[in-house]
């Protein structure tokens, strides 16, 4: 399906970080896991390309690129995100950044999740993300299998491993 999809329609998104916003490390597991599973829903969508950490990391680095890539360096948006409780109530905040890369700013969302309910997270992420981006969601998402979520996890440990970061990985 990403295939079939027009060069013009297809979204780029790279995945910079999601990292708990709290004073203490009691959110960093919960942080990491939404970003990874966020990415995860984002590619069963067909316009959407994910961008792993290395690709992230070429685009950045190159100097002299060719037409292809150059394209694809204006053509993506880098993803940043955030969690932090909310005081005296059970839930929590996530903030995102979205930033094309060509442009100074990012564009910022701001979403209340339910605690314990990592799926609907997931969802509302998603959800977020799409419509920042313009996007209806062809696909309504789906529920990661265990074995597909373990698989998830792994490859980005890899790729931060890879990138020198071995604590997050």
């Amino acid at each position: 399906a990403k295939l079939r999809a027009p060069g013009e329609a297809r979204h780029y998104i790279g995945l910079l970080s999601f990292r708990s916003e709290e004073p203490n490390a009691s959110l960093d597991a919960l942080a990491v896991s939404l970003g990874v599973l966020l990415m995860v829903e984002l590619a069963d969508e067909p316009t959407v390309v994910t961008l792993e950490r290395e690709d992230l990391d070429r685009l950045r680095k190159e100097e002299s690129l060719s037409s292809v890539a150059a394209a694809l360096k204006t053509a993506v948006v880098l993803l940043e995100g955030g969690l932090r409780r909310v005081a005296d109530e059970d839930r929590l905040v996530a903030t995102l950044n979205l930033r094309r890369l060509p442009e100074a700013a990012p564009r910022s969302l701001t979403i209340s999740l339910q605690t314990g309910d990592l799926i609907a997270a997931q969802k509302a992420l998603r959800a977020a993300v799409l419509k920042e981006l313009g996007l209806a969601g062809t696909s309504a998402g789906r529920v990661v299998s265990a074995k597909e979520e373990a698989a998830a996890f792994l490859e980005r440990a890899r790729d931060l491993h890879s990138s020198q970061e071995y604590v997050e990985a």
